[in-house]
C-alpha cells in the first residue's frame, strides 16, 4: 500500500463474517476461561437482522496488490490475546 505512486484506500479483510459471540468463545478460550462468566449479554443492544451480511471486500487489495489474508481469524484472536498478555506481564 505505501509502494503505490497514489494514495488508496484499501479495504484489508477475509470476506468471512463472525459474531461477537464467537469472538468473545475464542479469546477467552485462549485464556482457559468461558466467555458466560465474564461478560454481560443484554439483548436490547442486539441489531435487527441485516438485509445483507455486512462483510469486508477486500477485492481491490487482492487485485491491485496481490493481498490475500494469510492466517485465519481463529489465529488473528490468539496473537491479539498473546500480545496482550505480553504487554501486560510488561508493566
Amino acid at each position: 500500500m505505501l509502494a503505490r505512486k497514489a494514495p488508496r484506500d484499501y479495504i484489508v479483510a477475509t470476506g468471512q463474517t463472525h459474531t461477537v459471540k464467537e469472538l468473545c468463545e475464542l479469546a477467552f478460550g485462549t485464556l482457559g476461561l468461558d466467555y458466560r462468566d465474564h461478560v454481560e449479554v443484554d439483548e436490547r443492544h442486539y441489531r435487527a437482522d441485516e438485509p445483507a451480511p455486512i462483510v469486508g471486500d477486500a477485492r481491490r487489495a487482492n487485485i491491485e496488490l496481490k493481498w490475500s489474508p494469510k492466517i485465519s481469524f481463529r489465529e488473528m484472536i490468539a496473537m491479539m490475546i498473546e500480545y496482550a498478555m505480553l504487554q501486560e506481564k510488561s508493566k
